[in-house]
């Protein structure tokens, strides 16, 4: 590091300085942390899309008819029809129902603050 920008350093970031951290890096590693923010919220996004898609019927996914509010079941297709030919089929055939439902659901609403909620573990620090 050149005398001068040692010295830019200590004038506008002191603390850095100290921490003998250059401000180019500190720089690209706040733009870091507001880039995983973004995924964090992005990611906990996706997951509460699909409990309200799932939930109401939203049209993306699952049709108004199929929404679990409306008597659909969000687990049903996926326990039976993808399994289709399978060494497990019955088994997995067999746990479609109101309980898979349930813990399904609940899965995808608990899981959906979860990125949210790491964010606030560490949010981004502002550059001093």
């Amino acid at each position: 590091m050149s005398t001068q920008s040692t010295q830019v350093a200590e004038t506008i970031h002191p603390e850095l300085a100290a921490m003998d951290i250059r401000v180019e890096e500190e720089a690209q590693a706040y733009k870091a942390r507001y880039a995983l923010a973004v995924a964090r919220v992005a990611l906990g996004w996706t997951f509460l899309w699909a409990f309200l898609d799932k939930t109401f019927g939203l049209g993306f996914a699952t049709e108004r008819t199929d929404a679990w509010v409306n008597g659909g079941s969000p687990t049903y297709g996926f326990l039976n029809f993808a399994t289709e030919g399978k060494v497990f089929h019955d088994f997995f055939a067999g746990l479609a129902g109101p309980a898979a439902d349930w813990l399904f659901m609940a899965g995808l609403v608990g899981v959906s603050p979860s990125p949210w909620a790491s964010g606030c573990a560490s949010p981004p620090r502002p550059v001093r």
